[in-house]
């Protein structure tokens, strides 16, 4: 809890300076806390998403989506070069960071209770759970040590974006990981053919019965069924009535 603080301290330093330390405090968590608000959005779109085209495909975008905006606020103006431009694009791109986790938390989750067996699927479910909240006790401990080698200066300057900028060599691992060429590749539409309007195979023609006599005619079945059997042999059997 006193990395997140101190997190907070140095965003309102960063992006909020012009305002009372007070005010600054609230505003950068404030920003914080957006992100999670996101995070229903991004779990009710990415299950619809899922269903519609594919939840690996939705895996992926969600996992970019999450990589590209944690890496773009490692790269962000502080308000002493842009102004109040900074601080309304650290609110986008903590939006859209909050939007992607939110999808790939639900829909790893929705997937992994759907591919695990039934016995274990709880188990199993609850995995991504438990590399979330991995993840976010791991950045509290980046924090804390960099709070602990790096001086105020080195962190107001440009020690407070090593952590955002670490985030982009796990977003190439997880990308890589997940075989974005075949995820890329637009998804197969299978034509369904249309049955019979009352629901019955349909049956043929006295015309094409006729034709269909011969043995050599290729809609007729082939293969050792019932009648086959009777049949086979140099003395053929009378089928049983």
């Amino acid at each position: 809890m006193a990395a997140l603080r101190a997190q907070d301290h140095l965003y309102s330093a960063i992006f909020f300076p012009d305002v009372s330390p007070a005010i600054g405090l609230i505003a950068a968590m404030a920003t914080y806390g957006g992100g999670y608000a996101a995070r229903l959005a991004g779990a009710i779109c990415s299950g619809r998403m899922g269903d519609r085209i594919g939840r690996k495909r939705v895996l992926f975008i969600t996992i970019a989506m999450m990589g590209a905006s944690t890496t773009l606020i490692g790269v962000l103006p502080t308000y002493a070069t842009i102004g109040i431009l900074a601080p309304v694009l650290l609110v986008v791109l903590r939006l859209i960071q909050g939007f992607g986790a939110g999808a790939e938390i639900a829909g790893a989750t929705v997937m992994l209770a759907e591919y695990a067996a039934v016995r274990r699927r709880g188990l199993i479910a609850s995995l991504v759970s438990l590399g979330t909240n991995s993840g976010t006790l791991a950045a509290s401990r980046l924090w804390a040590v960099l709070l602990a080698v790096l001086t105020e200066e080195q962190l107001l300057g440009r020690g407070w974006r090593l952590p955002f900028l670490l985030s982009f060599v796990l977003m190439i691992f997880a990308v890589d990981g997940r075989d974005a060429p075949r995820l890329l590749r637009p998804p197969r539409i299978r034509v369904a053919v249309p049955p019979d309007p009352v629901g019955r195979p349909r049956r043929r023609t006295a015309e094409q019965n006729d034709r269909c006599a011969s043995p050599r005619c290729p809609q007729r079945p082939r293969g050792r069924g019932r009648d086959d059997r009777r049949t086979r042999g140099p003395f053929p059997r009378a089928p049983r009535r």
